[in-house]
């Protein structure tokens, strides 16, 4: 049963800038601008974060989904915007700007008169799919209150060396920041699986070999998004809108998109068994390529089928998409396997994360994974890492479709 109730979310928000203001104003910059460390947050960009929000995500997207019109989609939400936005304003102006902008949203919210039908209304989110404006208003209420505790963690480490034996019995000092979340992107190579992982910003890059989808999945843990080189979601006939969106934009590089086999396919025995399926779901064979890329396909559907969880973070990828993408929405000139075609991507991938390609290279032994695969595999990362801050393209646009199990069938970058 839901714990959630409109009117206590919107008490428990009304509280916050009085909140912020009791523990930050007037206090000296020592105070307001510490961090806890690389990657980590000051008070001072936590407030330019909650303004960010309140401009740009809770309002907005609720907005979205009460209208319930044909495009539901939200827009992307740039967690790092207050880098930009805040660093010429003073403590007291974000202050006063939260104070603001939060009581013009919770009067527009009341306004609204929200009833309990619509909050189970939909919208689509960019990285997770279709979420309840149930959970879009709870997360509110939580997003608020872990940058409370944030902030008071922050501030209590100021005072970390100098409150000497009773350390011990102050858990906040030596609790975790809140840090980059890790992504990871992964590409099927002739051992089994390459897998990257990394701070959304390229930092900590780190690759390996896994031998299969479920170690792959367990050398995840803690990963939010993870962008994957596999067809994931399959029709039942017919081409899928994904591959025809992703073949549309990449120009001379379109052959890399090959369709993806439809879904009775998977029970075929041989490729002549495998073709007959084909031809009596949609009337054309499957290419040799497709054939023999099946076993990771049955092996990636049957593991996202048995885990919402794991579905829900496992995004399909193409690498030559996240490419043109990567590369100012031009195609890659030449083909991947040519020396020009691997100093173009390798030049990307250092410009990310110098030395990106040389970790990844001495992890993994060439008899085991071929530079491309390599380099493709950063390329799902660095996808990964856009569709974790809700900023990666979609293909096709627009809510994703679903097939029959239940799996989105969409091309992320």
């Amino acid at each position: 049963m839901s714990a959630f109730a409109l009117d206590e979310a919107t008490a428990v928000l009304a509280r916050t800038p009085a909140t912020l203001r009791a523990m930050l104003g007037g206090l000296p910059d020592a105070w307001t601008t510490a961090t806890e460390g690389p990657d980590t947050w000051s008070p001072y960009d936590v407030l330019g974060h909650l303004i960010h929000g309140e401009r740009t995500d809770w309002i907005p997207r609720a907005r979205i989904i009460l209208a319930q019109g044909a495009e539901r989609t939200f827009a992307p939400f740039d967690r790092f915007a207050q880098f930009r936005e805040s660093e010429v304003r003073s403590l007291a102006e974000l202050l006063d700007a939260l104070a603001a902008v939060r009581a013009e949203n919770l009067a527009t919210l009341a306004s609204w008169r929200i009833t309990e039908a619509q909050l189970g209304l939909t919208g689509e989110h960019p990285a997770f799919g279709a979420v309840t404006l149930r959970q879009l208003l709870a997360t509110w209420v939580a997003h608020d209150l872990g940058h409370v505790v944030q902030v008071s963690r922050v501030m209590a480490k100021r005072y970390r060396d100098d409150v000497g034996p009773w350390r011990a019995y102050l858990s906040v000092m030596d609790a975790g920041p809140v840090r980059l979340p890790l992504v990871a992107g992964a590409d099927g190579c002739s051992a089994g699986w390459v897998l990257v992982r990394a701070r959304p910003d390229g930092a900590g890059l780190e690759a390996r070999l896994c031998a299969d989808v479920r170690a792959l999945l367990d050398a995840c843990e803690g990963v939010t998004a993870i962008g994957i080189d596999i067809p994931i979601g399959l029709a039942a006939d017919g081409p899928r809108a994904a591959d025809t969106a992703a073949r549309a934009v990449l120009g001379p590089r379109r052959s890399s998109v090959f369709p993806a086999p439809v879904r009775a396919v998977l029970e075929a025995r041989d490729y002549a068994d495998a073709a007959r399926r084909s031809r009596a779901a949609q009337g054309k064979s499957l290419s040799q390529q497709a054939f023999h890329l099946l076993p990771k396909i049955r092996e990636v559907d049957a593991t996202l089928r048995a885990s919402a969880a794991d579905a829900a973070r496992v995004h399909e990828v193409h690498p030559e998409v996240s490419w043109r993408c990567w590369n100012g929405g031009r195609p890659m000139a030449y083909p991947k396997r040519t020396p020009e075609g691997r100093a173009e991507r390798l030049a990307l991938a250092e410009a990310w994360q110098p030395g990106a390609f040389a970790a990844a290279r001495a992890a993994i032994a060439p008899r085991d994974a071929a530079d491309d695969d390599l380099l493709d595999a950063i390329a799902a990362c660095w996808s990964a890492a856009r569709i974790a801050d809700g900023r990666a393209e979609s293909f096709p646009a627009g809510a994703p479709p679903v097939d029959e199990a239940g799996l989105r069938m969409v091309i992320r970058a």
